[in-house]
């Protein structure tokens, strides 16, 4: 029934606990769009590709805080489902910086959540801002050999994030209001 709403747009979320994932299993037979959600162990992902779910959510700051290299963890997930040769995605809740999204991506890691805080840390770079100032100033003394129109920077300008499917190279903005 919840995914009746809008089965191509509709994921339902159940925890990967023994119950949850039978119930997933079922799920996914129906056809039904399920993401294993609450994990905390990268030998879940096993089970989560073994059921065949779309997405396994770790959540990456949580395991961090119980003592846990979640970076790692959530590295070898992707490591287990690409592995077993399941198109299960890894998506990395509970992300608190920019230095974890960057190294996430990097190793392939590319379907993620984070705040609005965490989002605006992506454009947080001084040296940009300066260049970016110099380049607006210059616009305004009318052009100094710049020959491209200045574009103002505000603080209620959408901050965008673009995100692409694992592999693939088509994604969607996802406009973040700061």
């Amino acid at each position: 029934q919840l995914s009746a709403v809008d089965p191509a747009n509709v994921v339902v979320k159940v925890p990967v606990t023994e119950c949850g994932t039978t119930a997933a299993a079922k799920l996914v037979n129906q056809g039904v769009r399920v993401c294993l959600t609450a994990c905390y162990a990268r030998h879940q992902a096993i089970v989560a590709a073994g059921v065949g779910a779309e997405y396994l959510a770790p959540y990456l700051g949580r395991m961090t805080d119980a003592g846990k290299d979640g970076l790692q963890e959530c590295l070898q997930m992707q490591d287990i489902v690409d592995g077993m040769g399941s198109g299960t995605r890894i998506l990395v809740a509970s992300l608190r910086d920019v230095d974890l999204l960057s190294s996430l991506t990097e190793k392939g890691i590319g379907t993620l959540t984070f705040s609005p805080a965490v989002a605006r840390q992506l454009f947080d770079v001084p040296l940009t801002t300066a260049a970016a100032t110099a380049f607006e100033e210059a616009a305004k003394r009318g052009g100094s050999g710049v020959q491209t129109a200045a574009l103002t920077v505000s603080e209620r300008a959408a901050l965008t994030v673009y995100t692409r499917p694992r592999g693939g190279m088509k994604g969607q903005w996802i406009p973040t209001r700061p």
